[in-house]
């Protein structure tokens, strides 16, 4: 039971309901034969089945639970340490929640104008069993990245990949401007921007094109106290900047001082407000609202 939870989290790539890893700890103990014993009576096998799944949480290390109450069934469990990285030098897996934002993103640039059944019917067979993203899941990437019109889907006009693509050169722009004004110079380091002063670090950049939080903080060789996480097309007035709190399999050694900022905010320190940052009521990336329980923004 213990190792097929661990499974389940590790394939999600971020902390699941109480709901998910007990369906998991079933499934496990349904191949195992071992659900209910031969004259056992049910409500007593229910208690037995309870009691090993709530010791199996409880007590082993490897799990984390996420939540204001002490009580196994509510809030999330993760894990407490990410699973190693990929000996091949290949990319470490995505969380659940942005492999599902990717798909539905990519889904709409193939398929404009797509009904919600359609999007649906592409991504179920993507995401099997216990992986599948809810509804509200679903509403709330769509939300964030596409309008709907005549009852069909199409991405926001500053979400196709043209325009993200020249946002992220304007958002670079924008970073070496302002580390000129602060006295610093700046440098690219594969896919960090670098601000340097005497040959001494100062502080990071890590433009995402979307919310991938995960890819991010995977990915930053830098102290996470002197990174800042870019994240462009976000025009709230007051913008989004903080502390990014544990996520993503229990990333909380990683992700404990990192800084996350939009482009709006470089937008009021360099004093440029492009027409299409001007527009208020922008709803925020679906991929910065995955990070379980708390305050993740303060």
């Amino acid at each position: 039971m213990r190792e097929a939870i661990c499974t389940h989290l590790t394939e999600r790539g971020e902390p699941a309901s109480y709901l998910h890893v007990h369906a998991a700890g079933l499934v496990a103990l349904v191949k195992a034969h071992a659900l209910k014993q031969k004259d056992q009576e049910f409500d007593d096998a229910l208690r037995s089945t309870q009691a090993l799944l709530q010791k199996a949480l409880e007590e082993d290390p490897r799990f984390v639970h996420y939540s204001s109450g002490e009580s196994v069934d509510t809030g999330l469990w993760g894990l407490s340490a990410l699973p190693a990285p990929p000996t091949d030098g290949g990319a470490a897996r995505e969380s659940l929640s942005d492999r599902v934002e990717i798909a539905i993103v990519t889904f709409l640039q193939k398929h404009p104008n797509s009904i919600y059944r359609e999007i649906e019917q592409d991504l179920y067979p993507r995401f099997p069993g216990l992986l599948t993203p809810s509804m509200g899941m679903l509403y709330a990437v769509l939300s964030s990245y596409a309008q709907r019109e005549n009852g069909g889907w199409q991405l926001r006009p500053e979400d196709v990949a043209t325009a993200r693509r020249e946002e992220l050169t304007r958002i670079t722009a924008l970073i070496e401007a302002i580390g000129k004004r602060l006295g610093y110079t700046t440098r690219k380091q594969e896919k960090n921007y670098l601000w340097e002063q005497n040959g001494t670090l100062e502080r990071t950049f890590y433009i995402l094109a979307s919310a991938l939080l995960g890819r991010a903080l995977a990915e930053t060789p830098y102290p996470l106290e002197q990174t800042m996480i870019v994240i462009p097309g976000d025009a709230r007035p007051g913008g989004i900047q903080g502390t990014a709190r544990p996520f993503a399999g229990g990333a909380s050694q990683k992700g404990s001082d990192c800084k996350i900022s939009l482009a709006a905010d470089a937008d009021r320190i360099a004093g440029t407000y492009p027409p299409n940052l001007r527009r208020a009521g922008r709803r925020r990336p679906a991929g910065k609202t995955k990070i379980p329980t708390d305050d993740v923004l303060e």
